[in-house]
């Protein structure tokens, strides 16, 4: 066995995307089990304050979220041959399917659900990277006189202590849509 061979499931019968199949089922539910708990955890935190977030509660509702949110965007949406996904089954089950091999059969996706699967694609490349563009707006902003200029030297780091109510309520939101819409695939 070369060592593609071993580093690579292989996805070639009906047996091993049954076996794929559940692992990433059975894998996106824990992460789902987990960002439930977390989105209920931030509306009693939402419940509590009223006008600000300390920094420090945000921070880590962020850390924990962020990396469920992550998890899932790679288990859905992630396109590497060497990654375990469901878009990377739906390719490989599909070619299994038009070679009838092993009586793979895959549902027909609707031209939404096919969407919503090429958006995790995307989200998931955007997510984990920061892109430069980020630092271009920034930048903007500053000239525009919409955010603050950092100075250079000596270099000075900003550290809150609060965020508004507003703006961790949209945190919440938006995490909230997130499984949503991830459940439906």
């Amino acid at each position: 066995m070369g060592k593609k061979e071993q580093k690579q499931f292989p996805l070639d019968s009906k047996e091993n995307c049954c076996i794929y199949l559940l692992r990433i089922i059975t894998t996106a539910e824990k992460c789902f089990i987990k960002l439930k708990r977390y989105n209920s955890q931030a509306k009693e935190i939402l419940d509590k304050y009223e006008s600000t977030v300390p920094y420090d509660v945000y921070s880590e509702f962020v850390d924990k979220t962020s990396g469920v949110i992550s998890y899932l965007l790679n288990i859905i949406g992630d396109s590497q041959e060497k990654s375990i996904s469901y878009f990377k089954y739906r390719k490989k089950a599909r070619i299994l399917m038009d070679n009838q091999v092993d009586n793979v059969i895959i549902a027909e996706f609707s031209n939404e659900i096919q969407e919503l699967l090429m958006d995790f694609n995307k989200m998931r490349n955007w997510y984990n990277h920061i892109p430069e563009s980020l630092l271009i707006t920034e930048q903007d902003l500053i000239k525009q006189g919409k955010a603050y200029e950092q100075r250079h030297n000596p270099i000075e780091l900003y550290l809150y202590h609060d965020v508004t109510y507003e703006y961790f309520n949209d945190l919440y939101n938006k995490n909230i849509e997130f499984y949503k819409v991830a459940r439906e695939l």
